[in-house]
């Protein structure tokens, strides 16, 4: 967090969160335990955000362990809070911020099943319904619509990780998050400011959430029709109604701004995908039995474009927000790219292919500090290893972890991410564990 601006007038909501922290910094004992899960959620955030070298000279020790100790002070905090039975909106906010950064170094289901979870924590709070009607601020509506578009749109991405559909229906009960800078937002607002036509820090936000009302709306096309399927105009329909409001989101993004520049490539990036992944689902469901013709070299070039690693690794600009990108494999893409190269093994872009895959390997499949990653990663695995055996033209067995070190189990352990070891001894490594009695056995 940046510290306090002395545009006091402009900043009342900044100064009233660094107020909340600087409280809990200077008297833990007697700060609520919903905000020392706050504190700690962002914490273990910004933490993730660094490299390990980074991490080691500020912090003065290895970052694995730093890590370890903030996942069961926030643990420990809401444990004690009694989250379940007694759930508020800045305990869900910390758990949303925590369960963001997690990824990063768990992918498996349970964080899914966690995010349901918050999910219906933020449903027995009622932020599925507008604030207003409840009686509440706009201030208040305004942080509680964005904390439950948070949490839903992420629930998006379960087709991806686990192959599961999304289980949450984007309906309109609640309305979207304005286009605002969080400046202009003051709990003592009469009415919420006009949408800026700029780029905000909720820009790429309200992308995502676009993203997500289109692939619902896509999905209930498909679904709400026999045979045969519509038509490839409703497709193009609903993708080109999204493109155009997220082109109109992020025409003003400013190349020189990093984080402007993220949102506006980034955008892009999900963009071509969705388009990418319709078209070809939509022809799946058409060509059921001559799946081959799917396999073009055209869609091939077409996913090496979207898949290309130098999205973020190869711009100094973007090397901030590396970290992100290792929350987010592209498991669809890729696993489109190694179905391909089985199916036609050989053509004029199967080297470029192979380039790229090694690469996407290398880089997203590799880190020892990530577990959980789940049944994607063992069928991305398989689908490599058959791919290597029909581009060597050979019978000759190849591994079937395609190169990949992987456990019999679908789900990968790593020590310490998970989600209920080790919480004993983080009383003993942690300043603020004095202030938050010891409950055995939790699973959060």
């Amino acid at each position: 967090m940046q510290p306090p601006s002395a545009n006091a007038d402009r900043n009342k909501p900044l100064e009233y969160i660094h107020e909340q922290f600087y409280s809990v910094i200077d008297e833990p004992s007697s700060s609520p335990l919903y905000d020392l899960a706050l504190c700690y959620a962002v914490y273990f955030a910004s933490l993730v955000s660094l490299d390990g070298a980074e991490a080691r000279a500020i912090l003065g020790r290895d970052k694995a362990s730093q890590l370890l100790d903030l996942k069961l002070g926030l643990e420990q905090s809401l444990s004690q809070a009694d989250f379940l039975n007694k759930p508020n909106v800045v305990g869900l906010q910390a758990l949303a911020i925590y369960l963001s950064a997690l990824r990063v170094h768990n992918r498996g289901k349970g964080l899914w099943i966690l995010n349901g979870f918050a999910i219906r924590i933020a449903q027995s709070l009622g932020l599925h319904r507008n604030g207003e009607l409840l009686g509440l601020s706009p201030f208040l509506s305004e942080v509680r619509r964005r904390l439950w578009w948070n949490l839903v749109t992420r629930d998006s991405r379960s087709s991806e990780d686990y192959g599961l559909d999304q289980t949450t229906t984007l309906g309109r009960d609640v309305d979207i998050p304005l286009n605002v800078d969080d400046a202009q937002l003051s709990p003592d607002l009469k009415s919420l400011p006009p949408e800026k036509a700029g780029w905000t820090a909720m820009t790429f936000s309200l992308v995502q959430i676009d993203l997500a009302l289109a692939r619902q709306e896509l999905g209930s096309a498909a679904g709400s029709s026999s045979n045969p399927l519509p038509g490839e105009e409703i497709r193009i329909q609903i993708i080109n109604k999204a493109k155009a409001s997220i082109i109109q989101r992020i025409e003003h993004c400013n190349a020189v701004v990093p984080c402007q520049r993220m949102t506006s490539t980034c955008s892009l990036h999900l963009l071509n995908k969705f388009d990418f992944f319709s078209r070809q689902q939509w022809l799946a469901l058409q060509n059921r039995r001559c799946l081959e013709n799917i396999a073009t070299e055209d869609s091939l070039v077409q996913a090496l474009e979207i898949l290309e690693p130098q999205l973020l690794a190869d711009n100094d600009l973007l090397s901030p927000f590396r970290w992100a990108k290792r929350a987010f494999p592209q498991y669809d893409i890729t696993m489109y790219v190694l179905w391909h190269l089985c199916v036609k093994p050989e053509g004029s872009h199967v080297d470029r292919a192979w380039r790229i895959v090694d690469e996407v390997f290398a880089a997203e499949h590799s880190d020892s500090l990530v577990g959980g990653v789940g049944s994607k990663g063992a069928v991305l695995a398989s689908l490599r290893a058959k791919a290597m055996a029909l581009r060597k033209g050979t019978t000759t067995p190849v591994p079937q972890d395609g190169g990949v070190d992987l456990p019999n189990s679908f789900e990968l352990e790593v020590d310490n991410f998970n989600f209920d070891i080790m919480a004993n001894e983080w009383l003993a490594r942690t300043p603020w564990g004095q202030y938050i009695p010891f409950t055995p056995s939790v699973a959060l």
